[in-house]
């Protein structure tokens, strides 16, 4: 999207309702700063803006946020805490491999940089290895950090959802490509909530990497009707609940299927 467009409509704190100026961005999982702090955006005028430090009160690690987000009627691949390798190794029979462990964890913020993440566990001597790397790296991260299991799911469009309170401007919502392409290509629209079906579109047909929607490296073309009701539905949830910060990525997407992999709330 170009950095200063707005679409018409009203005024919310001081901003044209619509396009939000993509400085606005950082204030996603796009910052760089640990757990404890956060952005936030004030507009100083002719599109500047002043960045103020703001200590984050809690965490809402994936395991709790995925909960919410199922409970609200959202896809969501579960996830499930896993003491002891004995007890990854029943859950894994349970749900079947491949599985994915990863740290659930206040501290461990960005989960794949520091290796947090453990994908594609074919077989028990390799959830055995991994549950032992992770259970390693919790022990001098955050001793009180938990592993979850869950089923791997089939490959698709990662795509991320996120939105933020803004003291300036109220609640924004954030749509772009996902994954660990994220921070490296920071494409990523936004719009105010509450979002329309058009700003839905839009938000769409503005990313760079729309293409691939249309079907890549062999996946089925995500069907974007089945995208924009998400969408909706997120800017509703973000809405309704009391959260400063909601993060969902990566959302896989395939045809019209739809799953919530992983997910991150701060409560300010």
């Amino acid at each position: 999207m170009s950095g200063g467009g707005v679409d018409g409509g009203g005024e919310k704190g001081g901003l044209p309702s619509g396009r939000v100026p993509r400085p606005l961005h950082r204030v996603l999982l796009l910052r760089t700063d640990g757990p404890g702090e956060g952005d936030s955006f004030e507009n100083t005028g002719k599109n500047k803006f002043k960045i103020e430090r703001k200590v984050v009160t809690r965490i809402v690690t994936h395991l709790r946020a995925k909960e919410i987000l199922r409970s609200r009627g959202f896809p969501v691949i579960p996830s499930f805490p896993v003491g002891s390798a004995d007890e990854a190794l029943l859950r894994a029979g349970e749900v079947g491999y491949p599985v994915v462990l990863k740290v659930d964890s206040e501290k461990v913020v960005h989960k794949t940089e520091a290796g947090a993440v453990v994908t594609g566990i074919e077989g028990p001597g390799e959830l055995e290895e991994a549950f032992s790397s992770l259970r390693a790296l919790l022990s001098w991260a955050d001793p009180e950090g938990r592993i979850t299991l869950e089923k791997m799911v089939p490959p698709g469009v990662e795509l991320f959802a996120g939105c933020v309170d803004d003291p300036s401007y109220g609640k924004v919502i954030a749509f772009g490509v996902g994954g660990v392409f994220l921070e490296l290509y920071g494409d990523v629209t936004h719009r105010l909530a509450p979002i329309t079906e058009r700003d839905a579109f839009e938000m769409v047909e503005e990313l760079r990497g729309k293409s691939l929607l249309e079907g890549f490296r062999g996946l089925p073309p995500v069907d974007r009707k089945a995208l924009v009701g998400f969408f909706l539905r997120f800017s509703e949830f973000a809405l309704q609940e009391d959260f400063r910060e909601v993060d969902v990525n990566p959302l896989i997407c395939r045809g019209e299927e739809i799953f919530i992999v992983d997910a991150r709330f701060v409560r300010g």
